[in-house]
Formats: structure tokens, sequence, C-alpha cells
């Protein structure tokens, strides 16, 4: 996983346990939180994903 989908999964968190602290929180906010942390986490899969679809391309082809 590249530290930069790392370092943007920690602020999702961060924003969520923020927004999940806060006193009335409205459930839009929360629910939009959440949102934004299932797509952190699919974006983390795809760069993941894609770094070992590039590694497996370039094993694949290395010369002999």
């Amino acid at each position: 996983m590249s530290i930069l989908a790392i370092i943007q999964l920690v602020l999702i968190l961060a924003f969520v346990v923020y927004e999940s602290l806060l006193p009335g929180a409205e459930y839009e906010l929360v629910e939009q939180a959440r949102q934004y942390v299932v797509l952190g986490i699919i974006a983390g899969v795809n760069s993941v994903l894609t770094a070992a679809f590039i590694w497996h391309i370039t094993w694949l082809y290395e010369p002999l």
C-alpha cells in the first residue's frame, strides 16, 4: 500500500472520529463520513491491486 493511500485513510478515519465525538452530531454528517471511509478503503484496495498488477507485469516480462 502506498504511503499516500495510508495517509488518506488515516485522515479520513480521524475525520470520522472527530465527527462522532461532536456533541449532537447530525446524522447526515456521520453518514457522509462513513461513505468517505468506504471510498477511502476502496481507493486503498485499488492502489494495492494496481501495485500488484504492475509488479506482476514487470516480473512476467523481465528479460531472461
